[in-house]
């Protein structure tokens, strides 16, 4: 399937490849007018897919200044889902210790530890549908890390 680009597209693509463009010099690569173009470089700036920064009076669009944050969320998602695939090979080990009799003393923390893969696999899984691009997210992730390790303390005691 062919890939569809917008003209929105065109503009991110020309300061990616650029790193810093007038607008002027936007509007004439591009054919589109520049008052079009500062609208759209409003809008992808709000979003933080570029930004908008001035040289005396002359607006220039350059690449976003977080873009490492951006790239280590979605670095962080990539993450996020093989977590998700490692824990989930707990499933069994969690059910077989829910129905081994000779746990039945233990069965308190079975349960809590079922508990713990239940909400950790959802947070897991809302995180990487999600794959926010901002601070959020990766706090998101930092407590989806640490509520991780405690998980895998837990399981490793089954």
């Amino acid at each position: 399937m062919q890939e569809i680009k917008t003209s929105v597209d065109s503009l991110v693509d020309l300061v990616k490849q650029k790193h810093s463009v007038s607008i002027e010099d936007a509007s004439r690569s591009l054919g589109i007018p520049s008052v079009v173009l500062n609208e759209w470089a409003e809008y992808l700036e709000q979003e933080k897919v570029i930004e908008i920064k001035y040289k005396g009076t002359i607006p220039f669009l350059t690449e976003n200044s977080q873009k490492t944050v951006i790239g280590e969320v979605s670095q962080y998602a990539k993450e996020a889902k093989e977590d998700l695939e490692r824990i989930k090979e707990f499933e069994s080990a969690i059910n077989k210790a829910e129905t081994d009799k000779r746990n039945i003393n233990r069965l308190e923390f079975v349960k809590k530890v079922k508990m713990q893969y239940i909400v950790l696999t959802q947070n897991i899984q809302d995180f990487v549908n999600e794959n926010r691009n901002d601070d959020l997210g990766l706090e998101m992730f930092k407590k989806i890390k640490a509520r991780l390790l405690i998980f895998e303390r837990n399981i490793a005691q089954l």
